[in-house]
């Protein structure tokens, strides 16, 4: 496959999607690694670990809203019961991150209605100055 080929392969995969990972790996050891793509560049120490441990990109996984997964490899070392151990890791990993999302997005919602309450209640101290009346 060329460079380009692989390139649109990928872009098409990532594209607009919800979250998408790295699927790093050593075929050999089958020492594999999903890295959440929201999280690059890798920091230094982890690429030199994963050099040491002979890990490469293999490819990318993705979730889209509207359409599910998509994939996208750039090997064709993988069986398909690694394949499938690394699907069933990336929907574990895909379903804490949109866990982690709702709490984010509920505990927000909650200290938003928190501080209007807390507006609300200054509010009602101020005095009413409609028609020169006062509380």
């Amino acid at each position: 496959m060329t460079p380009d080929a692989i390139y649109n392969r990928t872009t098409r995969a990532i594209c607009g999607a919800s979250y998408a990972v790295a699927l790093l790996g050593n075929v050999t050891t089958a020492d594999y690694e999903l890295w959440d793509l929201a999280k690059v560049p890798l920091p230094d120490q982890t690429v030199q670990g994963f050099a040491k441990r002979g890990i490469r990109y293999l490819g990318v996984l993705a979730y889209h809203e509207n359409a599910g997964p998509r994939v996208a490899l750039e090997t064709d070392e993988l069986d398909t019961q690694t394949i499938g151990a690394l699907s069933v890791r990336f929907l574990k990993q895909l379903e804490a991150e949109l866990n982690r999302r709702v709490i984010e997005r509920e505990t927000k919602r909650i200290s938003d209605a928190a501080d209007a309450v807390e507006w609300l209640k200054r509010l009602s101290t101020l005095p009413d100055t409609r028609n020169g009346m006062e509380n």
